[in-house]
């Protein structure tokens, strides 16, 4: 059967309301089977907390599938409040795919009931449509004052993109909120891998790294964009890609495994512990004064990605010159940004971000990093709001501060 065939069906089964699960979303959905209703995640859950309880959380996703997966909308109040921490699997004695069931369900809830698809987040995904990325870029003459300050207050340099060439080594992916937003986070990349001296390019015409597409439920867009990313990395002869956003790495990792694309997808943190080294970082990364520092541990890199990325970013803090690493304990919770929950209920997401704020508070440290451009700007906000005294940065670009700046 064709693919005009099959979109035609697929067309008619979405107008009629009928669902059809594919052999892995079987299996997926059949995992949730095995929850024990033991209430153990809900001890995790970052909504929950922060909700006065109402939000019934990981096992009332459970619960409701359990009675009747086909009827997936029912859980639809639930599942676009998650925030996709992955705290609830970790915990989970069964090891309950939650996460993914709740990716899976939005993309159903997209095809087959987009009334209950919220609004907020279908703005984004006309921004992507419109724009390549979820959030409006500013007017060139905008963008360029803003990163030219920005650079200038940081002690940075401002250097040209370099493109995707054949013969390339890496393909330096820089992500929705490093383009448009904290823009220092895409410049700090470039300079990192440049002192590194990693022969790298930005490749021409990238759009969003399909993360935030998928989290709305439009997965076939996310699908279609990726695969044209590999195919056009793949024809130049690259097979490796570098990112400095945790949801980016995570996503994009899952997306090469999933098209079979044969690419290599890792974190800017990974690539530096693995190909440069400690040792070589430290060396380099020497200017600056002493600063007590703490990382905050974004939940699709740890939890999504893998911890050891985790442990990398510690060992090479720990490895800095001048930089007192202080362990955080609470380190790897949510700030509550991630799951799109910071577009769609703002306010629950603050209160999330609220506690995380209390962990920082009791650390001690005078700067926080966060290898995530997303939860750089999440906690950026909070900090200011509740008027704290304490620095956040994006772990690339204190990192690249220790390279190229004087004062830190």
């Amino acid at each position: 059967m064709g693919k005009k065939e099959i979109d035609h069906i697929s067309r008619i089964l979405a107008e009629e309301k009928i669902v059809v699960f594919s052999p892995y979303e079987d299996e997926i959905y059949s995992e949730i089977e095995k929850c024990q209703n033991c209430s153990l995640c809900l001890a995790f859950c970052p909504v929950f907390e922060v909700t006065d309880k109402f939000y019934p959380g990981p096992r009332g996703i459970a619960d409701e599938l359990s009675r009747d997966v086909r009827e997936f909308w029912r859980a639809s109040n639930i599942v676009y409040m998650c925030t996709l921490c992955g705290q609830c699997q970790e915990k989970c004695p069964v090891n309950a795919p939650i996460p993914e069931v709740v990716v899976l369900l939005r993309s159903k809830i997209f095809v087959q009931r987009p009334d209950l698809v919220p609004e907020e987040l279908k703005t984004l995904l006309e921004n992507v449509s419109k724009y390549g990325y979820i959030f409006e870029p500013m007017s060139n003459e905008e963008r360029g004052e803003s990163l030219k300050g920005r650079l200038e207050m940081i002690g940075l340099p401002l250097t040209k993109d370099p493109p995707l060439e054949k013969g390339s080594k890496i393909a330096y992916f820089p992500g929705c909120q490093a383009e448009t937003r904290l823009l220092d986070v895409k410049e700090a990349g470039k300079l990192v891998l440049e002192a590194f001296n990693v022969n790298y390019g930005i490749p021409e015409g990238w759009k969003c790294c399909g993360l935030p597409i998928r989290l709305i439920g439009d997965s076939a867009m996310a699908d279609e964009l990726q695969r044209g990313f590999f195919e056009k990395i793949k024809e130049l002869g690259v097979r490796e890609v570098v990112t400095t956003c945790a949801g980016c790495a995570s996503e994009l990792r899952a997306a090469a495994k999933h098209l079979g694309s044969g690419i290599h997808v890792r974190h800017l943190i990974e690539f530096l512990f693995e190909e440069v080294g400690v040792d070589v970082i430290s060396r380099k990364a020497c200017n600056g004064g002493n600063v007590k520092v703490a990382l905050h541990e974004p939940c699709h890199l740890g939890r999504h990605v893998g911890r050891y990325v985790v442990a990398y970013a510690e060992r090479i803090l720990k490895a800095l010159p001048n930089v007192n690493y202080a362990g955080m304990k609470g380190a790897d919770e949510c700030c509550g940004a991630g799951g799109l929950l910071k577009f769609h209920d703002p306010t629950v997401s603050a209160a999330i971000r609220s506690r995380k704020l209390d962990v920082i508070s009791k650390s001690g440290a005078g700067l926080v990093v966060a290898p995530c451009p997303l939860c750089t700007v999440n906690i950026s906000e909070g900090v200011a709001r509740r008027k704290l005294s304490v620095g956040i940065d994006d772990f690339t670009v204190f990192l690249a501060k220790r390279i190229y700046s004087k004062e830190v």
